[in-house]
């Protein structure tokens, strides 16, 4: 009946090489209904399978920044996390707060019901407490690139982000981690992050979040579900729009303070998608936005727990529609002060001697292997391409040198490049549909310098990891400076933009 469909294709699709989803169609011969649905299913299961791949600066940042973390000892989240908390502990309501625009409506309640509940802020939401007095128990940010930095940052006041925890998954930027008063880290599930690092740490003493994407509150809903919390609000988790135009939370950082936004969203993303909503028939919404909903969805399936839906958004399957009105919390006051202690200090633990860690994590994977690996690659696409044959051939040799390497475990290649080598054998691959061959080997020809020309600075940004970290801003230059301050450092300030 297909039930197991995306399962079994995913497991060949990784078994023969991802690439070949690119060369992948379906042919359904007879009618059958629930062959139908299954299929439509698989279609978007596996858009989102492309849509999450890793590539080599997501894997390069999210093992530097991950090495980064655990130099520091921040407090990681430890296997079977729900064993650490008590019953009582576990029927403490939790607040996912997403930056919806429904959130606008639900600011009275967040303020009613804190210290009875934990209030987690997700993301952009965090501006819009800020703006109302509100301090959250936790602040949640997934993204690895800066940009968390400078979004955070746009709030202004250090003194109260510096009263609030951070959590988030293993490759957050460690710039970001500085703004907090503390911070708690748990791995991402499928992660090259995760894989390398646990591979050498013990996956059996981390716990690994398996629906932590594409969004902060999947992540948000993944983490306090695997503590054992089974009693779970979502307020501006709206994840669609019932106007087009109200996006987020007006008070966010989407907005200036005339109440207008600060660039059009809708132009800048497709938000023409209709799914049903909480409380209204449909809405809009956008592609990551609908994915969200479906690991959401995905998320609640596997626990038993109470979720109540107050975001006036999209519909989430498991999660029961509450008007935010008619929330009511019966637990005592000041109760969820005891269990954040509980979390911070049982839930989630330092890895002992980390810097040793560290040195045994470049132990484990040489430097100088790494960098023999980068040339052997180079010099095997070096070879002369003279037939489609040749293509073929060389699209299973790269694909078995990145698995011997994988086999050796002793370097970085495979978890570095296997996303963006999948990529480049994806465009292979394509070669022997051009018209002719003449023209499939030029075009292979102009692909593969410009292959060459990136594995060289991949090596060079390989063989300085613990210095390549994301370096991009969001930011104009004068707040930018500003906000540099505040680490109270020598700062050498570089920029391409040119002056009036």
């Amino acid at each position: 009946d297909g039930s197991h469909l995306f399962r079994d294709l995913l497991d060949q699709f990784y078994s023969v090489g991802p690439y070949i989803l690119a060369s992948t169609y379906f042919y359904q011969s007879y009618y059958n209904a629930h062959l139908v649905e299954s299929l439509a299913q698989l279609r978007e299961q596996l858009q989102i399978v492309i849509s999450m791949g890793e590539y080599f600066d997501h894997s390069l940042y999210g093992i530097s920044h991950t090495i980064e973390a655990i130099s520091r000892g921040y407090p990681l989240l430890t296997r079977n996390p729900d064993k650490k908390l008590s019953i009582s502990n576990k029927e403490t309501p939790v607040f996912i707060v997403g930056n919806g625009p429904s959130l606008d409506d639900c600011i009275d309640a967040i303020k009613a019901s804190q210290g009875k509940a934990i209030v987690v802020s997700c993301g952009t939401a965090l501006m819009t407490l800020y703006k109302n007095d509100i301090i959250p128990d936790f602040h949640a940010e997934i993204e690895q690139n800066r940009s968390t930095f400078d979004w955070v940052s746009r709030i202004g006041d250090f003194e109260f982000l510096q009263q609030v925890s951070l959590i988030s998954c293993n490759g957050i930027h460690p710039d970001t981690c500085r703004l907090f008063k503390d911070v708690f880290i748990a791995f991402k599930a499928g992660e090259s992050s995760t894989i390398a690092s646990l591979n050498l740490f013990g996956s059996e003493n981390y716990e690994e979040l398996e629906y932590a994407f594409p969004t902060v509150s999947n992540f948000a809903l993944n983490l306090f579900t695997a503590m054992g919390f089974n009693q779970i609000y979502l307020l501006g988790v709206d994840l669609g729009f019932a106007e087009k135009n109200k996006h987020h939370s007006v008070q966010s950082g989407y907005y200036g303070n005339d109440g207008k936004e600060i660039y059009d969203y809708n132009e800048r993303n497709n938000t023409s998608f209709v799914v049903p909503g909480n409380f209204q028939q449909t809405v809009f919404t956008k592609h990551e936005f609908k994915v969200s909903k479906d690991i959401l969805e995905q998320t609640l399936s596997s626990t038993s727990i109470d979720c109540f839906n107050c975001s006036n958004g999209a519909r989430i399957n498991g999660a029961m529609p509450l008007k935010v009105d008619d929330i009511l919390l019966v637990n005592p006051d000041n109760s969820a002060l005891e269990v954040l202690e509980t979390i911070k200090n049982r839930v989630f633990i330092p890895i002992s001697n980390h810097e040793t860690c560290i040195t045994r994590f470049f132990s484990k994977f040489r430097q100088e292997l790494l960098s023999t690996e980068f040339d052997n690659l180079i010099a095997l696409i070096n070879e002369p391409v003279t037939s489609i044959e040749d293509i073929n051939a060389l699209i299973e040799k790269q694909k078995n040198l990145v698995f011997q390497s994988y086999g050796s475990g002793s370097s970085l290649l495979f978890y570095l490049l296997f996303g963006s080598m999948n990529y480049c054998n994806v465009m292979l691959s394509k070669c022997e549909f051009i018209r002719d061959e003449k023209a499939s080997l030029t075009y292979a020809e102009q692909l593969l310098k410009r292959w060459v020309a990136f594995l060289e600075r991949a090596n060079f940004a390989g063989l300085n990891l613990r210095s390549s970290m994301d370096t991009a801003a969001s930011l104009a230059g004068d707040r930018q400076r500003k906000y540099l301050k505040l680490f109270n450092r020598k700062t050498l300030y570089v920029t391409n933009l040119h002056q009036d």
